[in-house]
């Protein structure tokens, strides 16, 4: 007599499985079989709910829940520079999650996110692969994302030379770098106060000075005859650069 699983033996055709993927034994073996699942609607979902951009530079985006009846669901989440054409293609995913928020501090191909205009847009996916098809998205500026110096981030000091000229009058120029290299570009305005050794404003002070082509904040001659010799001044510097403000302090002594 032949065995059950030799022929003219005809195994029983498979029946509908609300569960998508299943395993079953074909001579003593497991193999993958994809049996038809009931669950063809993809989840209802409004889409992307907020974007804004954190302390560091990073996108923050989230959403409200999407429901379906095959859990977990899924949320991708898709990220452009410049344009909305072409968001929902599969590259432009950059996160997926079953959570309803993240923080995006990489696109893609994992580059830290550079200063630019980001469209970003999250479709909902259930467990046996239905998505939907929200085209909504949102569009947001970041100067680019920048991690604090503590955690391997970029390292801003600002520097700089001030003396007193023949006529009695405090000449000053100052700058900044980021790590090591000085900056010509993404600068705002700047300013600075002198203190003396006790921390007490001199009244010495000036703001809204501009970069020159060279990154150099070249401060308005003023009179220093508030500045007493044979002691010693600190100068408070404030740049704006990559969109904060760094502070920094420049020693100035006074000689006879």
């Amino acid at each position: 007599m032949p065995g059950p699983y030799t022929p003219p033996y005809i195994p029983p055709s498979p029946v509908s499985s609300p569960y998508g993927e299943e395993l079953f034994w074909v001579n003593g073996a497991p193999t993958d079989q994809f049996f038809p699942t009931s669950d063809v609607t993809p989840p209802t979902f409004a889409g992307i709910a907020t974007l804004t951009v954190g302390a560091v530079g990073q996108l923050l985006v989230s959403w409200a829940p999407a429901t379906d009846i095959s859990t977990p669901i899924t949320y991708q989440v898709f990220v452009q520079r410049n344009s909305s054409v072409g968001l929902f293609l599969p590259g432009n995913v950059t996160i997926s999650t079953t959570q309803t928020s993240c923080a995006i501090f990489a696109d893609s191909l994992g580059t830290l996110l550079g200063p630019d205009n980001y469209f970003v847009a999250v479709r909902a996916v259930d467990a046996v692969g239905n998505s939907d098809t929200n085209t909504f998205s949102l569009e947001t500026y970041t100067a680019g994302v920048e991690i604090p110096v503590a955690q391997g981030g970029a390292d801003y000091e600002p520097r700089g030379v001030f003396s007193i000229n023949p006529l009695n009058q405090l000449q000053g120029t100052f700058w900044i770098t980021k790590d090591g290299t000085q900056m010509t570009s993404a600068l705002g305005t700047a300013s600075y106060t002198i203190l003396d050794k006790d921390g007490v404003s001199t009244g010495i002070t000036q703001a809204g000075i501009a970069a020159d082509a060279n990154g150099l904040f070249k401060i308005t001659a003023v009179s220093a005859s508030a500045l007493t010799s044979l002691t010693h001044y600190s100068v408070i510097v404030q740049i704006e650069a990559d969109t904060e403000v760094k502070r920094g302090s420049i020693g100035l002594s006074i000689a006879e």
